[in-house]
């Protein structure tokens, strides 16, 4: 059986994107280059503002590496981002099955986006938690309050998978 070749990851900027991406080029990509490869490689793995940030540093994948990092691989630029999403989903009602998968999924989301960098613990802390609880419908919200007052532990160490384990697989979605 023939497979066939794998494509190079691409990145164009998108933050959320950026520690999947780096991972992957420097696991997959980066053991099977030769040294002198390597930038053009990098460069032809970016595309869009990603490509523009890093387009007149020549061969120099220090430098590269760098840029790329101050723009897109703060760990507080990420938290940012998560929470924003988390921000932007409305005020769910009672029934409205579709808004709170929705809701989880980017709970789930961010939670795997910060766990890539060691911080899964910001969705988890009691700002986010609040957040996350303001969006929920009442019916959800009793429910939820039930499992928090029911847990040993406190709520700074729970993750989004408490969360998503005590609703995902209600009959209902």
């Amino acid at each position: 059986m023939k497979l066939e070749r794998m494509k190079l990851p691409q990145f164009s900027g998108n933050i959320r994107d950026y520690p999947r991406f780096r991972s992957d080029f420097e696991k997959q990509i980066l053991p099977e280059l030769e040294s002198g490869k390597v930038a053009y490689v990098l460069k032809s793995c970016l595309e869009g503002e990603a490509f523009d940030a890093i387009y007149n540093l020549d061969d120099d994948v220090t430098k590269m590496w760098k840029r790329l990092d101050e723009k897109y691989g703060l760990p507080s630029k990420l938290v940012d981002v998560v929470v924003y999403d988390i921000k932007n989903i409305k005020h769910l009602q009672e029934g409205d099955d579709q808004s709170f998968l929705e809701l989880i999924n980017t709970v789930e989301k961010g939670y795997q986006d910060l766990a890539r960098i060691n911080m899964e613990s910001e969705i988890s802390n009691s700002g986010t938690v609040s957040l996350i609880e303001e969006r929920l419908p009442r019916d959800i919200k009793r429910e939820w309050s039930g499992e928090v007052n029911r847990s040993t532990s406190k709520v700074e160490q729970k993750s989004s998978r408490v969360f998503s384990n005590s609703f995902k697989n209600k009959e209902r979605l």
